[in-house]
């Protein structure tokens, strides 16, 4: 299904098993207009996506263009049927300033998913930054020389991305 060429909105339950591939669709093109999305999604998907740490892979990657917020909890009760789970109303808006450039976009996923390939972050950004590079950023924006790719937030990931760039 084509989107829109314009900015849109979307507001939508989503079914909890497909929440991902859906978000996936949305998010993964920073240059897809997408303005924002109100979505019932699962409580558990939620809150994973709107901690700053432990930071995940998808989070940190869609985070460089967009913000994620729980706006209420929508206890299970409130459906008909009532699913397991609670939900939540998730909310997700374009960033009025992207932390990284949308055409940087494949390059900034790879370095992502390269790092959090390794259970430290120096090793996963070694070829990227300089081991001086990665430990004068540490200090600058206050993450551990040996942090896990999980420590860092989405500014810190794009700072390091940022400083990887020629």
């Amino acid at each position: 299904m084509a989107l829109p060429d314009e900015p849109f909105r979307v507001v939508a339950n989503l079914p909890f098993h497909a929440t991902t591939a859906i978000l996936r669709r949305l998010l993964d093109d920073p240059s897809l207009p997408l303005a924002a999305a109100d979505l019932i999604v699962e409580w558990g998907f939620a809150c994973k996506h709107v901690r700053v740490s432990p930071s995940t892979r998808l989070g940190v990657t869609w985070g460089a263009w967009h913000t994620f917020a729980i706006e209420r909890r929508l206890p299970a009760s409130c459906f008909s049927p009532p699913p397991t789970v609670d939900a939540a109303l998730l909310s997700i808006r374009r960033r009025p300033r992207p932390l990284v450039r949308a055409r940087d976009a494949e390059p900034w996923r790879r370095f992502v998913a390269d790092g959090f390939a390794r259970s430290r972050l120096r090793d996963g950004v070694r070829g990227y930054v300089s081991d001086r590079e990665l430990r004068r950023l540490a200090d600058v924006y206050g993450f551990g020389r040996t942090a896990a790719p999980r420590d860092l937030d989405v500014h810190q990931w794009a700072a390091v991305f940022t400083a990887s760039r020629p």
